[in-house]
């Protein structure tokens, strides 16, 4: 099964009011050891949040479920709307 994750870097930039290339230019000057750090960080930080807010998250973070990919993106996107 393939999932789509584009949609969350989308989410990302709405959050710091951000376009794509804005966010990059804004990464790449918070973080020196890469454009995407900051975007990493934040979605660990989110999947924690919504780990704590749903409680069904997987016990066993090697096998995220696709269901907890679908219910994660649900949430993020609602964070959004």
């Amino acid at each position: 099964m393939k999932l789509d994750f584009e949609h969350r870097y989308d989410h990302y930039c709405k959050e710091h009011n951000a376009s794509a290339d804005e966010m990059e230019a804004i990464d790449k000057e918070r973080h020196s050891n890469g454009a995407m750090s900051g975007y990493v960080l934040w979605l660990s930080r989110k999947w924690k949040e919504w780990k704590s807010l749903s409680g069904s998250f997987t016990r066993n973070r090697r096998h995220i479920s696709a269901a907890d990919h679908a219910n994660f993106n649900s949430w993020l996107a609602s964070r959004h709307d």
